[in-house]
């Protein structure tokens, strides 16, 4: 019964329209990235002590650039848009941007840190997936993103799960917050939602890192450990496979064949394609908008030689590709349960 209710309020609408596109993607032998990502702005109401995007260049992409970016990587064989920033719903078009992807069949998900989530919450609406970031426990979450953070990041999620959206939650773990995990995931689940754990990483987009924020290696491979003995009884969206990478924090150099320029790709705000979001300050990427479109951008993207990460959207989709059959069973169970 309680499955028949879940399908009706279209809890598995998302997992049927991927299963879909897929579907249609192999039919047609596309070849072109499967997961797209754009960053429709470096700008943000916050000032996270581990990101600096909100002090990078502010150009953007007009709507009608951001929509034909979807449309002719839909083209190419994308089935899954993120839509994230900075904070998405600064950008007044999200809204005609996520119902434009809708129509498109893309999975959406957006990214935001909440803040403007439940009186902005009709740009969102269409989105199969809002991930939201959550740093810890109230007084934790405030200490990061300031007073009031928590408060209203909670009443944008009672709106949403309201409206039988699906929420994610991204778990930035750092020394302040390491020691709270379990509190912090215990908030995760009253909203029915799941955690992503994203160990904090100095990348083009955190700069340096203060040391203040860098947990000790041995405290936390001693905390993901002990999350991995209990992981069935936690709301986690992270794969036993990507738990288990963790526990080599903080080096990460495994060998995992990385697919970032190949199956998943990244657009920044003023239109540059880039591998990942994580390095895309590292040396000139194409310009979509100046090179004649997406597909030549595709031919004149240049891969980064990488050592290694912990980024975890970038591993976990390494771990599906890679045919990994607990990252398969456990993203099917997440998606669809």
């Amino acid at each position: 019964m309680r499955r028949y209710e879940a399908r009706r309020e279209g809890r598995f609408l998302p997992g049927y329209r991927l299963a879909q596109a897929l579907a249609r993607r192999a039919c047609l032998r596309l070849k072109g990235p499967s997961n797209l990502g754009i960053l429709l702005t470096h700008r943000c109401n916050f000032r996270c002590a581990f990101c600096r995007l909100p002090d990078l260049p502010t150009a953007e992409m007009s709507t009608g650039d951001v929509v034909r970016v979807i449309e002719e990587f839909h083209k190419l064989g994308a089935v899954r848009l993120g839509l994230s920033g900075g904070e998405p719903l600064l950008r007044d078009d999200l809204g005609e941007i996520t119902a434009r992807a809708a129509e498109m069949n893309y999975v959406v998900s957006v990214n935001t840190n909440g803040w403007f989530l439940e009186e902005k919450f009709e740009a969102v609406r269409q989105a199969d997936v809002i991930v939201f970031s959550l740093d810890g426990p109230p007084d934790v979450h405030d200490r990061s993103r300031g007073a009031g953070a928590c408060e209203r990041l909670f009443a944008g999620l009672d709106r949403a799960q309201r409206a039988g959206k699906r929420l994610a939650a991204i778990v930035v773990v750092t020394a302040l917050n390491l020691d709270r995990l379990r509190e912090t995931l215990q908030s995760v689940a009253r909203f029915g939602a799941r955690a992503y754990l994203q160990p904090v990483t100095a990348c083009d987009i955190s700069g340096e890192l203060p040391a203040n924020l860098r947990p000790e290696p041995s405290a936390f491979r001693r905390e993901i450990q002990a999350i991995v003995a209990d992981r069935r009884r936690l709301p986690l969206a992270s794969s036993p496979a990507f738990l288990k990478h963790l526990l080599r924090y903080p080096d990460f150099s495994n060998g995992i064949n990385c697919l970032a320029g190949r199956d998943f790709v990244y657009v920044t705000p003023d239109g540059h394609l880039t591998p990942c979001h994580v390095s895309f300050l590292s040396h000139e990427q194409p310009s979509i908008l100046a090179i004649g479109g997406v597909a030549q951008g595709l031919r004149s993207l240049r891969r980064r030689a990488c050592s290694g990460c912990a980024i975890s959207p970038y591993v976990e989709q390494n771990l599906l590709a890679m045919h990994d059959a607990g990252s398969m069973w456990h993203a099917a169970k997440t998606f669809l349960g």
